[in-house]
């Protein structure tokens, strides 16, 4: 994407991150930078220069607690998009999307979710062992799997007809037998089955896959760091939280590492121009 178009979508994603983060304090929610939006907050004191998305992370008590009342305090503006919310969203964590700005690729145009430019918020659980991370790892993706076949049906519908997405929707058609209601129960039982430890050795996060990270970076006083003009929370271990995730984080990757979404485009829908 060009340049101008990255700078607006940046400066639309830091307006939610400043609503959420600004309800968050004022309910007594714990919250974290996390994943490139903690690295760009250490490394620029801001976005990353190429990233195009903010990522937030919380344990999960906090996540529940975000869930039952953000809608509601965020207000109409935004909506909590998840599995419970909105039927063909198949990821089993949270974004905050801006209503009335869209912002997605040429092949999610006609994808039916809502696709308000969005942040993500992603739970997380401890663990004590590896072996149960494994486990968790292996529930977390089946609980994803629960809801995929709503997005490939999504995509074979709007002519992204590839012989990977025709292979894995055929696949996922089984769990169709499941009626919709009792997928969300099971998803929602298996979520609360993966947090139910309420401390250990391990944070994880859930994302898209499961990652892990020594729980005593998220332990001790709060931490705030600067991101763009604001003073946001951060891991009080996240030096190492990054040197794991990253390594040496402070050296910029090669150019033809500088990864994002690809070719995003934003959309003003109402008033917000």
């Amino acid at each position: 994407m060009d340049n101008k178009t990255l700078k607006t979508i940046q400066q639309t994603e830091l307006g939610i991150l400043e609503a959420v983060t600004d309800f968050c304090e004022q309910e007594g929610i714990n919250y974290y930078l996390d994943s490139g939006t903690l690295l760009g907050a250490i490394r620029h004191n801001g976005f990353i220069p190429w990233d195009d998305d903010v990522d937030v992370a919380m344990l999960y008590p906090d996540y529940c607690r975000f869930l039952e009342i953000a809608q509601n305090g965020l207000g109409e503006k935004y909506f909590i998009q998840n599995h419970n919310t909105d039927d063909h969203f198949y990821r089993s964590y949270t974004k905050v999307r801006l209503n009335g700005v869209n912002v997605f690729s040429k092949d999610m145009e006609h994808w039916d979710v809502n696709l308000g430019a969005w942040i993500d918020i992603f739970p997380m659980f401890y663990s004590d062992s590896d072996q149960d991370i494994r486990r968790k790892r292996r529930i977390y993706k089946f609980c994803s799997a629960l809801q995929e076949q709503n997005y490939y049906r999504s995509c074979l519908k709007n002519s992204k007809r590839t012989l990977r997405n025709i292979a894995r929707y055929v696949m996922l058609l089984s769990l169709c037998v499941i009626p919709m209601k009792l997928r969300k129960k099971l998803h929602s039982k298996l979520l609360d089955y993966i947090f139910s430890q309420k401390q250990g050795r391990y944070l994880c996060r859930c994302e898209m896959i499961i990652r892990q990270f020594s729980a005593s970076c998220y332990e001790g006083k709060v931490c705030y760091h600067q991101f763009e003009h604001l003073s946001l929370r951060i891991p009080s271990g996240y030096d190492k939280v990054l040197r794991d995730e990253y390594g040496d984080y402070m050296q910029f990757p090669p150019e033809n590492e500088r990864g994002n979404h690809g070719n995003l485009m934003i959309e003003f829908t109402d008033d917000q121009t």
